[in-house]
């Protein structure tokens, strides 16, 4: 009872802790460790013993040794690795690269193993994981290695260059470098000033900006006036550029307004592009009330019933908002006919200025889109203005220098230039005839370009008063009847005007406002009109009202009685806002109107249908019109425009919400990409894309994703999806489920009476299969798992699992459960017995080799015929390989294949005997028959360096060619290494003329560039050196002379009494580096050093022997040994100290990794670095569920530094806080979370699903641990760092 109350409350505790906000996660910056595990023998680390499952820093060398004693009575066959590697030593080497499992197979002992457990899984996604079977009887083991994938991937900025990558699920982080889009130029580029393009990053939404080049094109303020163009003389005016070019340039002005001024004008513009000539008649004059009345008449001839148009200003010089009217005759289009109309409401002005400007820029007659306007104002009398100010122009007779010739004329009694230019180039003439007193144009002409490359048009310009003397009566060519068909005009001005046309219509008009207008302007935002006849209005958008387009004239009796007692649906518009329908990405808001007075849109109403200039009558029960008792209908609704109308839908984007369960979506910010931005709920545009997606870690544990379903429940056939509605989307997880595989041979297998190759099944669940065979394949062998070897014959191993047809398997996470095939075969003979494969074994020196490209590198390998072998460097040595020999080692050790190095890795293919006779000598010496040899050596030749090292190209510079290494290639001088000769003495009795020479490097410093003595420092890692030798054997004729493999030699070298005495002390040694190494001989009793044979100290000599001759190096140690003490939890697990630069990323020497002492709960432990150089250095102590600890800017002097005798220092006793299992760096309720997980809480530490959450190491997951998490010096803290003597 005691017990549930503690873990109630623990879980209350949890409860409301994870209300509290979450830290965010720290970045790891650790090197990568991975897990070793070793079944049946001995791991090594540099001679020293560690346990199995130790982490190790990736790169590290190992050597796992057979453990006899274990499997006493049986034959070793080869190590079986995790990923399928088979070693046939008892003791090999191998790379940590992953986390791995080597175990021994024996020839005379099968194992009768378990299901497949997780052991260990990388603390990445790429990591992968270990898997462990046991044969518990007869202490067997077999391990499993699966590579991992990460998932998705955010993405963050971390500099200018750079961003970093985040695997949303595992702590994996990297850096990678910005990938761009093409950019868009964010600010234009001027003469003055650089433009910028701004570029976006793709993954992380970083920018970056770059200059756009200055352009050459200045960009001009406004023209400033220096002198006023007037009275025909041209002007002069400049304009000045930000970047201060000036340019000035001769202007003229036409001085047009005289000539319409109380003046009728009549304009004809024949326009050869289309046949059509149109026809302007403008008034101007004052009437009797002293109003300036305006009248513009526009008909367009040779169209047939073109209406004629008639535009109306009177300004009455009140400065306020004066109606613009116009007038309309009949008119026909598209078949459909058009009533004419008298004097509406088009528009409104304040002046006769604003009135000139608006006709001379509108279409008018935008209701049938001819996109007519005022030609004379905007175009005819400001023609030679235009032409002459297209330019800036330096002097004021340019024109001259264009072929143009100026000649005195008159026109309509004006005294003007005639601008000409002839013909020339196959090109027409043009004129232009412009006054002199004020560059008023009063004709141009312009023919057409010969072949139609540039078509123009001619025009006349003439006044006339009346109408032309000579018209016939009748109807005929020359009547009055037919003039009338193209001409408007004014009989008498100031007093009525007779408004011709071709069919009935009223034949005068006053100009004059009317007292009541025949209709008023209808426009309705820029949508699309159609005709008045359909009296149907649709709109969509908000765009501004523009009162150049789309309108109508809706007509409006004065007298309300004039409807007849109907509701005037003739009259009407109905509006109608288009929503959902051909725009469904908008909805519409509401109705406004615009409001002439103050230039605003106002609001006007939020129904979607609107009908707008109408009345109602009222009626009686049979629907007829009532009259009142004068006998006049009565109207209740009265809703006649009174003005011009400009009425505007507004809209909003259409947004509906969107909610994803079980994961998230990303909003969709071009082809393939999304954004960076997560979310789980929301509101989204219509029809914008999302991806619906989810993070491993959302998956409940033993689950995995299923499908996505909507709210409905329907199940979405992608991930990406269009919104169009509200909608709410569901991650559905099922069972875990791994995929069946069914396979026959000579039949078929069938599941529910179809066939059935293989399929997804719940974990857990069963399946049930029967067989039947093919025609004449009547023996039914079994239900089999077949094993795919490299043997003779086909290569097959079976094993029967059941004779049955029907077969019921059970799903499970054991692959090799989860594969089955029936046999069926033609006769009754059992199955064939498998064949063991040709196998060879291949064994490298200077190196290891992989049994495919990903395969764990191991200094020895088995691997059946026509497999291939990929030998890579050893990263322990120092030197390099130059190349790589594959040798037979089973008969003479000919080299029978060699290839350069490649860093890549070399591939070697090992053939087998159906392929040749077994011999080499095919084209590149590859085997061409017979196969590869049994036995096989593959050799890195390691690059040679001899004293004679040119610095620059590093080949031999000695003309005696002794050395037997690559001659110099230098085409220029030769940069030989400075030697000084160095008395020594051979002691050894060696064959005769074999003789020893030794000299010193001249000036180490000053050649560490030289290939040889770069070579000899990095071989002596860890020392400083103080002097190189280089000590060779040669021969009678000079060559050089190697010793044998039973050969060795004593060397006396002279090395002078001061480095003698220091040997002697101790405090120097003497370096040997060899091909696969070094040798170091010293006084010290140290197993790694080998002893002197004599130390004269008063001779100043050493004398020692050796099996080989190379670079000799006289060194002290290069540091001194910093010692620490840590306390954690759990001594099953090891931790790791790293020495980094102080202030950076830079890791100094090889992470020490201690291994765990055994103890359950707290543990303390000691370590040394040793051979630590003067420095200052970042101390950081990592291990599993624990937080960093780091010490900063740790002081290495010349004296070894102990931080255990620091009293009263943070760091004399380093604690790591316990807790941090998930590893992002805090200690929270994320981490209690994990112990709770049904799949922790109240397992054993060997079938937990997260077996860091042991924090205690005593096997169990329970309430200790959730103790040690909740622990006050534990919850809610972060790595821990101090400063070393603070």
């Amino acid at each position: 009872m005691k017990k549930r109350k503690i873990l109630s409350l623990v879980l209350s505790v949890c409860l409301l802790i994870g209300l509290l906000p979450a830290q965010a996660a720290a970045a790891p910056g650790e090197a990568a460790s991975y897990a070793v595990y070793v079944h049946g023998g001995t791991m090594t680390r540099d001679g020293t013993t560690v346990r199995s499952g130790a982490k190790f820093p990736a790169g590290t060398v190992l050597t796992v040794t057979l453990d006899e004693s274990l499997f006493p009575g049986h034959t070793f066959a080869y190590w079986l690795g995790s990923d399928g590697t088979q070693v046939p030593q008892k003791s090999f080497r191998m790379v940590v690269d992953r986390v791995t499992g080597f175990s021994p197979a024996f020839s005379d002992l099968a194992g009768s193993f378990g299901e497949w457990r997780e052991l260990e899984r990388g603390a990445l996604c790429t990591d992968g994981v270990l898997y462990v079977r046991e044969d518990s009887a007869q202490g067997l083991k077999e391990y499993r290695f699966e590579r991992g994938y990460h998932n998705t991937y955010t993405y963050e900025r971390l500099n200018n260059e750079q961003h970093t990558i985040h695997c949303s699920a595992c702590p994996y982080t990297d850096v990678n470098t910005h990938g761009w889009n093409s950019g868009e130029v964010t600010t234009e580029a001027t003469c003055a000033a650089e433009g910028v393009k701004t570029y976006t990053c793709t993954q992380c939404g970083a920018t970056k900006t770059e200059p756009v080049e200055k352009t050459s094109e200045h960009c001009y303020g406004e023209w400033e006036i220096v002198k006023e163009a007037k009275n025909g003389e041209a002007g002069y005016r400049r304009k000045i550029c930000p970047c201060g070019e000036t340019v000035e340039s001769y202007y003229v002005k036409a001085e047009w307004l005289p000539f319409y001024k109380e003046h009728n004008v009549k304009m004809r513009k024949m326009d050869s592009r289309s046949g059509y000539d149109q026809y302007e008649r403008h008034y101007n004059f004052t009437d009797a009330e002293g109003r300036e009345v305006s009248i513009f008449m526009w008909r367009r001839i040779n169209v047939n019933d073109e209406p004629c148009y008639v535009v109306m200003f009177v300004d009455d010089h009140s400065g306020g908002l004066q109606p613009i009217y116009l007038r309309r005759n009949y008119a026909k289009y598209g078949g459909n006919y058009y009533n004419a109309h008298d004097w509406a409401v088009l528009d409104y002005a304040k002046d006769t200025d604003e009135y000139l400007e608006k006709i001379s820029h509108m279409s008018l007659f935008g209701e049938k889109g001819l996109g007519s306007y005022a030609s004379l104002t905007d175009d005819a009398f400001t023609r030679w203005e235009s032409f002459y100010n297209q330019y800036p122009r330096s002097k004021e007779n340019w024109y001259e220098d264009y072929c143009y010739t100026r000649t005195e004329t008159t026109c309509l009694g004006y005294d003007c230039w005639k601008y000409s230019k002839a013909a020339e180039n196959n090109s027409y003439s043009i004129y232009y005839i412009v006054t002199k007193d004020g560059n008023v144009c009063l004709e141009y002409y312009a023919g057409n370009e010969r072949y139609g490359n540039y078509i123009d048009y001619s025009k006349e310009m003439y006044y006339e008063d009346a109408r032309p003397e000579g018209l016939t009566e009748g109807s005929g060519e020359g009547s009055l009847y037919k003039w009338k068909q193209t001409h408007c005009w004014v009989k008498e001005i100031g007093t009525t005007a007779e408004n011709e046309y071709s069919h009935a219509i009223n034949t005068e008009f006053t100009p004059a406002p009317p007292e009541h207008p025949a209709g008023y302007r209808l426009s309705v935002d820029h949508a699309p009109i159609y005709a008045s006849w359909n009296q149907t209005y649709e709109a969509l958008g908000s765009g501004f009202f523009d009162y150049r387009h789309n309108f109508d004239i809706r007509p409006v009796y004065s007298d309300i009685q004039d409807y007849g007692g109907y509701n005037g649906d003739y009259h009407a518009a109905i509006l109608h806002a288009l929503d959902g329908e051909s725009r469904p990405e908008y909805r519409f808001v509401r109705w406004e109107k615009y409001n002439w007075q103050t230039g605003a849109w106002e609001f006007f109403s939020d129904e979607r249908d609107q009908k707008v200039n109408y009345v109602e009558a009222a009626k009686d029960a049979l629907g007829n019109a009532v009259k009142d008792s004068d006998g006049k209908y009565i109207y209740t609704v009265d809703n006649r425009f009174t003005e011009a109308a400009g009425i505007r839908a507004v809209y909003e984007e259409v947004t509906y919400h969107i909610k994803v369960n079980g994961g998230y979506y990303q909003i969709s910010t071009g082809w393939n990409e999304w954004s960076k931005e997560k979310y789980t709920e929301g509101d989204v545009k219509y029809g914008t894309e999302i991806r619906i997606n989810y993070d491993s870690s959302d998956i409940p544990a033993g689950q995995e994703y299923a499908c996505i379903t909507d709210a409905a429940g329907e199940r979405l056939s992608s991930f990406t999806q269009k919104i169009q509605a509200d909608n709410e989307y569901t991650i559905q997880y099922q069972t875990q489920t791994e995929y069946f595989e069914a396979n026959a041979e000579n039949g078929v297998v069938k599941k529910d009476g179809e066939e059935f190759s293989g399929g997804r099944f719940p974990i857990g669940s069963t399946v049930t299969l029967t067989t039947e065979g093919n025609e004449g394949y009547p023996y039914f062998k079994g239900w089999c798992r077949v094993r795919y070897g490299s043997g003779k014959g086909d290569g097959k191993y079976y094993t029967i699992l059941s004779t049955d047809t029907t077969y019921t398997a059970e799903i499970t996470k054991d692959y090799d459960s989860r594969q089955i095939t029936a046999v069926w075969s033609d006769t009754d003979a059992p199955l064939p017995e498998p064949q063991e494969p040709n196998w060879h074994n291949v064994t490298i020196a200077n190196g290891f080799a992989r049994a495919y490209y990903d395969g764990i590198a191991v200094s020895a390998l088995r691997v059946p015929d026509e497999s291939t072998v990929i030998a890579v460097r050893d990263p322990s040595l120092k030197r390099e390989v130059a190349c790589w020999v594959l040798t037979d080692a089973d008969g003479s050790g000919t080299a029978l294949e060699q290839q350069p190095y490649a860093d890549d890795g070399n591939w070697f293919y090992i053939s087998g005997a159906s392929e040749g006779d077994g011999k080499y000598g095919g084209k590149g010496d590859k085997p061409t028959s017979g196969g590869s040899p049994a036995n096989i050596l593959i050799t890195g030749v390691l690059k040679q360096y001899c004293i004679h090292t040119c610095t620059t190209c590093g080949g031999c510079t000695d003309s005696a060619d002794t050395c037997g290494v690559t001659k110099c290639t230098c085409t220029t001088e030769a940069k030989p290494l400075p030697t000084i000769p160095t008395t020594s003495y051979l002691n050894s009795i060696l064959p005769t003329g074999i003789t020893l020479v030794a000299v010193e490097v001249d000036g180490i410093t000053a050649n560490q560039s030289n290939p040889y003595v770069s070579y000899a420092l990095q071989a002596a890692e860890g020392y400083e050196v103080d002097k190189i030798y280089d000590i060779s054997l040669q021969d009678a004729s000079g060559q050089k002379y190697t010793l044998n493999d039973n050969q060795t030699a004593a060397i006396t070298l002279t090395i002078g009494t001061e480095n003698a005495r220091l040997i002697d002390e101790g405090k120097l040694v003497l370096i040997h580096i060899t091909d696969t190494g070094r040798v170091i001989y010293g006084k010290e009793a140290k197993a790694e050093q080998r002893a002197f044979d004599a130390v004269d100290t008063a001779n100043g000599t050493v004398t020692f022997t050796t099996d080989s001759c190379s670079p000799f190096v006289l060194a002290r140690k290069a540091g001194v040994s910093v010692k620490g003490k840590v306390v954690s939890c759990n001594g099953n697990n090891d931790f790791t100290v790293t020495l980094y630069k102080a202030g950076s990323d830079m890791v100094v020497g090889t992470p020490l990794t201690v291994s765990g002492n055994g103890t359950v709960g707290s543990t303390e432990q000691e370590f040394t670095i040793p051979n630590v150089a003067p420095g200052e250095y970042d101390l950081v102590v990592t291990k599993s569920a624990h937080l960093k600890y780091t010490v900063k800017n740790v002081t290495v002097g010349n004296a070894p530094l102990d931080l255990t005798t620091m009293t009263g220092k943070a760091y004399q006793t380093i604690t790591l806080l316990c807790g941090d299992i998930d590893g992002n760096g805090f200690i929270n309720s994320t981490d209690l979370g994990i112990i709770l997980k049904g799949q922790n809480y109240g397992k054993s530490t060997a079938t937990a699903g997260d077996k860091a959450a042991d924090l205690d190491g005593n096997g169990f997951i329970n309430s200790t641990d959730l103790g040690i998490v909740l622990q006050g010096q534990h919850y809610g803290k972060s790595a821990v760092s101090v400063n070393f003597g603070g």
